[in-house]
């Protein structure tokens, strides 16, 4: 909306870009909590090191083409380019991101109507013990 339509109201402008600014700091806070449910314990540092890492090579290549792109073709092309990639970034992460709370659910529920003191594993979690 505020690469379309660039005379909108005050009010209504400052209410779009608070989204647009909640919808970008959420995405970057995911960097830190989807990774670590994402990867298995033996490989979890590796992983989420590898999408920070990653995220942060995105971020300049965002902070360097900032000024250049604003130079060039104004702010709605910012507008335009992080919103396409925003919604672009969404569609991929609906349709092949897994879901991961399913899994913990599943294997804490079957730990449920273990005794106390048994100890618990399996395939999929082989290094977690449950007392």
């Amino acid at each position: 909306m505020l690469s379309i339509w660039h005379q909108a109201p005050l009010a209504l402008t400052l209410i779009l870009f608070s989204l647009f600014s909640l919808t970008i700091s959420a995405a970057l806070v995911m960097d830190y909590a989807y990774p670590n449910e994402l990867f298995d314990a033996s490989i979890r540092t590796s992983g989420v090191g590898m999408c920070i890492a990653i995220s942060r090579i995105g971020a300049v290549a965002g902070t360097f083409m900032l000024p250049i792109i604003s130079n060039a073709w104004g702010s709605q092309a910012i507008f335009i380019i992080c919103g396409t990639v925003l919604l672009i970034g969404g569609i991929i992460c609906y349709q092949w991101a897994p879901e991961t709370s399913l899994r913990f659910a599943k294997h804490n529920r079957s730990t449920i109507n273990e005794p106390s003191g048994s100890r618990v594993t399996s395939s999929r979690y082989s290094d977690s013990t449950i007392d």
